[in-house]
């Protein structure tokens, strides 16, 4: 939370240097009689693609029940991106790391499915629930503006918004494994924690190296033993180590 701050402030620059005057839209806090900037992250979702789910035996023996197989299959697919997976939900930095990971569920359920089921937008309101400036995610139009999320339509909007698409691609660049759905099987691999596993790889590849998102937003992500020290016990760490504009200069 105390990292909100500056990511509001990573965004807002890239909105005030967008070529365009008219891209440069932004959301004033509410409670702020100065105005100001409060969008801090984003969010969306990611589909992990896998193979062809089967039904096969309930339970051993020759003449065993099967699985309903055209059940089985419905359950992982969906008919817009025309496959068989799961989606996972993601809150993600400027600096190029993931803010909160949830899912898996079925490629079958909308991202507003996902929304609710996280309950992020009450992590969200507790998490800032005695700060006076509260900060909200920027989301797309699939979901609905509100005290936590908002949503937009400009130009500039997408130009902050569509890192979080890079992040993903990221993901799948760096472990091919996951983009090879005829090797991804439901019944053969733990696909959720081989998806949720290279998530976690990727954030410590990011404090190691940065990424195009860290870049493009001109925010230093922290260096890995910042990042391994924080949880449960986790050490002070300087504000100011993660914010240099000319880090990337």
């Amino acid at each position: 939370m105390p990292y909100f701050p500056i990511f509001a402030e990573a965004m807002r620059n890239k909105l005030a240097s967008l070529p365009r005057e008219e891209s440069r839209e932004l959301f004033p806090h509410a409670d702020d009689p100065d105005g100001g900037f409060d969008v801090a992250v984003s969010i969306d979702n990611t589909i992990n693609a896998m193979n062809r789910v089967g039904g096969g035996p309930i339970s051993g023996g020759v003449l065993a029940p099967r699985v309903p197989n055209n059940d089985v299959q419905q359950a992982w697919w969906t008919g817009w991106k025309k496959l068989h997976g799961m989606k996972w939900q993601t809150i993600d930095m400027p600096n190029g790391m993931n803010f909160d990971v949830w899912g898996p569920v079925s490629v079958r359920r909308n991202d507003n499915y996902a929304l609710n089921n996280s309950r992020i937008e009450d992590k969200m309101r507790a998490l800032q629930a005695n700060q006076p400036l509260k900060y909200r995610i920027l989301g797309d139009s699939a979901y609905t503006t509100n005290d936590v999320i908002v949503t937009g339509t400009s130009r500039g909007i997408a130009a902050i918004r569509e890192p979080i698409e890079w992040d993903y691609k990221d993901l799948k660049t760096m472990w091919k494994y996951m983009d090879y759905k005829h090797v991804l099987s439901l019944k053969k691999q733990p696909i959720a924690k081989i998806v949720f596993v290279s998530m976690l790889l990727r954030n410590a590849h990011v404090t190691m190296n940065g990424n195009q998102t860290a870049h493009y937003f001109l925010c230093q992500p922290p260096t890995l033993e910042q990042w391994l020290s924080q949880g449960p016990r986790a050490k002070e760490i300087p504000i100011d180590s993660i914010f240099h504009p000319n880090h990337f200069a």
